[in-house]
């Protein structure tokens, strides 16, 4: 299962001598020694810093997913349905506000929380 397979990575990373790099948040040696010297050509280093500063921000805000979903299901673009408040998630609930005549901040705040969940999800 999915234990095996993290307990798997982590053997791989210590047998490549990888374990000080990754606690130093060198990402470029890292990518090197996990993907090899072409690491650079798919940009590995830089995903790797961009995915950990996502999730060291904490983790995804389940009511903001929830929404992100309710705008996608109105026809709106917020991008991925993961719980983070991107570009593209803000510009979408602005919008939503602006079309519900709610003043428009890009944030999910209680009033459009509310209005937004009751009109993609009626209760019937």
């Amino acid at each position: 299962g999915e234990s095996r397979q993290l307990q798997a990575l982590v053997r791989c990373i210590q047998a490549a001598s990888l374990g000080v790099a990754l606690r130093r948040r060198d990402w470029e040696a890292f990518a090197r020694g996990y993907n090899g010297k072409d690491y650079k050509r798919n940009q590995y280093d830089a995903r790797l810093a961009a995915a950990f500063a996502k999730f060291a921000a904490g983790a995804p805000d389940l009511r903001l997913r929830t929404a992100q979903a309710a705008l996608l299901y109105l026809g709106m673009d917020p991008g991925p349905v993961d719980g983070f408040l991107g570009r593209r998630t803000s510009l979408a609930i602005s919008q939503y506000q602006a079309w519900r005549r709610l003043t428009p901040t890009g944030k999910l705040d209680p009033r459009t929380e509310s209005s937004l969940l009751a009109e993609a999800f009626p209760k019937r």
